[in-house]
């Protein structure tokens, strides 16, 4: 892709992964609380105009509820 070298990276391959893969360790039911979103979740979503909008509004939330896993 030209020009692609000039892209800035803010993160290092592993924090990439980290943030673009489900962690091997979360059981189903950890899986399901992670990365399914409620009905009143799903709402506020949608209220944004786009689907880009929404896309990225649904990814946020879910790194913010990732972010607060404890690990182990």
């Amino acid at each position: 892709m030209p020009g692609y070298d000039k892209i800035p990276t803010y993160l290092n391959p592993e924090q990439r992964n980290a943030l673009t893969h489900i962690p091997p360790d979360l059981s189903d039911r950890e899986i399901a609380r992670y990365y399914t979103f409620t009905e009143k979740e799903r709402e506020l979503i949608n209220r944004r105009r786009r689907a880009s909008n929404r896309l990225g509004f649904a990814h946020g939330m879910r790194n913010e509820r990732l972010s607060r896993r404890k690990p182990g």
